[in-house]
């Protein structure tokens, strides 16, 4: 949660573990395989290299997605 001013917090998005605003990530949940892209300045949870976003698997444990791992013969992917 965060401070929405007026005595009220507001839920973080669902791919946030902490954040600062409805869309500004400051931690990623631990265990689904993200990363704060920092880089950007963007505020928002990425999957690591070699995963991609998997919206079933994350629904399934309450997030919007997690990162699934590529096949082990694949240097990056989609699906």
């Amino acid at each position: 949660y965060y401070d929405a001013g007026a005595e009220l917090c507001a839920s973080c998005d669902a791919s946030c573990a902490t954040c600062d605003s409805s869309i500004a990530c400051l931690t990623c949940p631990l265990n689904i395989n993200k990363v704060l892209n920092s880089s950007a300045g963007s505020g928002f949870c990425i999957c690591l290299y070699g995963y991609y976003e998997n919206a079933t698997a994350g629904a399934l444990i309450g997030y919007n997605s997690i990162c699934s791992a590529c096949y082990f013969a694949c240097e990056t992917c989609d699906v």
